[in-house]
């Protein structure tokens, strides 16, 4: 197997996953939903391969076809769940008929609420299903990286926040309990991961573990303030880690990617103005006052 060398594929690939990342974020409908989830996931594997280091790339991109293909499988089973109870796939439709259901139906919902919920933890990175984050992250270049953990999960959060918010709010007293759990268990191994990780790439997985476990608190608050307050960090989630990013692929030279956080050791003596950012937006992730990531 060769690597692909021609210039033209990167640019199509990246639009074609933007287009079905428009389509994934615009649409109200679980059928369409999770056709896009998947022709989007299927850019994604490809993405992966374009690597300084073809076999981890290709490795990486396997893990997350794997792992991706048994979510998708868990995603359409709920999908098909909730179609055979209601025989409704449109959000609004959906939300108007389940306020009418009885006790004992609600279980058959809950259930395939319960799959559609795994599957958009995986895409979000988010416990129980975080743990492909920093292997998988860890084989694709770091342009890849950034598509992944900035456009990409700022599309999957936010259908997922309206799906919950417009689609099942009926049964928000079950799905609240799922993302407290998620986002607590998230927060927790986010801490724990980022701090022993050394590898750049591994950490900067680690660190999305735990911002997707604040996202994931604030949007367990089932409240229209809640809604509002996650919308607002998930916008300076996405401002500072463009601002991440750029700056990483700013210090690096020669097309050799940092690999190591010990490699940012003395960057400020070198270049102060770089350095100041970096440092800046690390405090935006902390969450230290008074950056934006404390607001």
């Amino acid at each position: 197997m060769h690597k692909i060398e021609s210039i033209l594929d990167f640019p199509l690939l990246i639009g074609f996953s933007t287009l079905y990342l428009l389509i994934l974020v615009s649409t109200m409908d679980l059928v369409i939903l999770g056709l896009s989830m998947e022709g989007l996931s299927l850019l994604l594997y490809i993405l992966m391969t374009y690597n300084y280091n073809w076999e981890f790339g290709l490795e990486a991109s396997i893990k997350y076809f794997s792992l991706g293909g048994i979510m998708s499988a868990i995603n359409w089973f709920g999908v098909s769940l909730i179609y055979g109870v209601t025989d409704l796939t449109n959000f609004l439709w959906l939300s108007s008929f389940i306020t009418t259901f009885v006790y004992n139906k609600h279980i058959l919902l809950t259930f395939g609420l319960l799959c559609i919920i795994l599957s958009f933890l995986f895409k979000l990175s988010a416990f129980p299903c975080h743990i492909w984050a920093p292997e998988v992250y860890s084989g694709c270049a770091l342009p890849i990286n950034a598509y992944l953990m900035v456009p990409t999960k700022l599309g999957f959060f936010s259908i997922f926040s309206r799906i919950l918010y417009y689609a099942f709010w009926p049964l928000h007293t079950s799905w609240q309990i799922y993302l407290t759990v998620a986002a607590i268990g998230s927060l927790l191994m986010g801490a724990i991961l980022t701090l022993s990780e050394k590898v750049l790439k591994r950490w900067l997985a680690s660190g999305s573990i735990n911002q997707m476990g604040i996202l994931l608190l604030s949007l367990s608050c089932t409240t229209w303030t809640g809604l509002a307050n996650t919308l607002l960090y998930l916008i300076i989630y996405l401002l500072v880690m463009l601002l991440f990013f750029c700056i990483i692929l700013a210090i690096n030279h020669n097309d050799v990617e940092l690999k190591e956080l010990s490699s940012l050791q003395g960057f400020a003596n070198k270049n102060a103005f770089l350095a100041a950012l970096l440092t800046f937006s690390l405090f935006n992730m902390g969450g230290l006052p008074p950056t934006l990531g404390f607001v």
